[in-house]
């Protein structure tokens, strides 16, 4: 799953949930992410190298991952590593309005 911010951003954590009223959502995922159309992925991983971030163990209730150091991107793909029934997943990134590089 991928989205274009259309502009690059600080992001700072990310937020999950499954699909409502249905036992389906995504247990664990990775986060990749560039600056533009040109540049490689990147994958997030956390000071210990991890990639891989735990995500929901129901369909109602968030989890919030936060990055230990944020990010800036235009483009950031949410990746499944595994899921229940389905790999069925909303998210949100949070990050700031107006950020100083």
């Amino acid at each position: 799953i991928e989205v274009d911010l259309t502009e690059i951003k600080n992001i700072g954590a990310i937020v999950t949930w499954g699909k409502p009223r249905q036992d389906q959502f995504v247990t664990s995922f990775s986060i990749k992410y560039r600056a533009d159309e040109v540049n490689i992925w990147t994958d997030y991983a956390d000071a210990d190298g991890n990639t891989t971030l735990p995500g929901n163990y129901n369909q109602d209730i968030s989890v919030l991952n936060n990055f230990q150091e944020n990010i800036l991107a235009q483009y950031v793909r949410l990746v499944p590593s595994s899921f229940t029934k389905s790999p069925t997943v909303r998210w949100e990134l949070l990050g700031c309005a107006e950020c100083k590089f």
